[in-house]
């Protein structure tokens, strides 16, 4: 039994993680007394901005610890094995587009000015959207806690009894202050919906985190003021996300929603 054993761990596939290990250990012997130098000088085609004066192992561990963790992927789902320069597989150039929208929205996210967190504070990685999966938005929200659920339908029930006979008509005839561009043509029993199930369930809070309850037009609580620039972000988010040229699946098919990042927390977990 243990000499099957030993044959059985002898023949097991290695793991993603024991692969990229097992190539990173293979270039950083290939760039030895290199180590410390900025990546840019010492690997040949690296574009990413942000990471060209970044030490050479350093650089490596991003992308072992990083980009292939965050995506459960091995080195050579974009790189070629034998010449990691190369940039025949199309997912190393999608990376490239990716990591421009990376760095696109840690910098809206460090310049929002409602925010409560100090702009220090304010990044996202791969993982944030990925979370170990090439196609980030896999994951559904997790299911809103039936209280605050219960609480939500309430007031919605309560806003669609307030506008009978309105709820088709475009949400910002109907209701006062909707500033969100997108959402301002939306039927407005459709609005209620999406404020219901979509925005408050992302977040895994009641109306009332952003809304004042006996005015939901006011603007008097911070987080609602925020949600205004966070969806600002998110509609830049879906449009860089169309415009790329290197992702394989459809344009039509590439966006995220509030669910995408933040699962049912205010703050994103990694």
């Amino acid at each position: 039994m243990i000499v099957a054993l030993a044959l059985l761990l002898a023949t097991a596939e290695p793991t993603v993680q024991q692969t990229n290990d097992r190539l990173v250990a293979q270039v950083l012997k290939s760039i030895e007394g290199h180590e410390n130098e900025p990546a840019g000088q010492v690997f040949k085609n690296l574009r990413v901005e942000g990471m060209k004066e970044v030490p050479a192992r350093q650089f490596l561990t991003i992308m072992n610890k990083g980009f292939a963790r965050a995506l459960g992927v091995t080195c050579m789902h974009c790189h070629l094995e034998t010449d990691f320069a190369s940039d025949d597989k199309r997912p190393k150039r999608a990376a490239r587009e990716m990591a421009a929208i990376h760095r696109m929205i840690n910098q809206r996210l460090a310049e929002m000015k409602e925010l409560e967190q100090p702009k220090d504070d304010r990044s996202i990685n791969c993982s944030t959207c990925h979370r170990g999966k090439i196609d980030p938005a896999a994951d559904p929200t997790p299911p809103q806690k039936a209280a605050t659920q219960q609480k939500n339908d309430a007031l919605a029930a309560q806003e669609l009894k307030a506008i009978a006979g309105h709820e088709n008509e475009p949400a910002e005839q109907v209701f006062m202050d909707i500033r969100i561009e997108s959402l301002k043509p939306t039927p407005a029993a459709r609005f209620i919906g999406i404020m219901n199930g979509g925005y408050a369930k992302a977040l895994g809070v009641g109306c009332t985190h952003c809304h004042v309850e006996k005015d939901f037009s006011s603007d008097e609580k911070r987080p609602k003021r925020a949600a205004r620039e966070m969806a600002a972000m998110h509609r830049a988010i879906n449009g860089a996300l169309h415009e790329m040229k290197e992702l394989e699946n459809p344009s039509k098919q590439r966006f995220i929603n509030c669910g995408t990042c933040h699962r049912g927390h205010v703050e994103p977990a990694e």
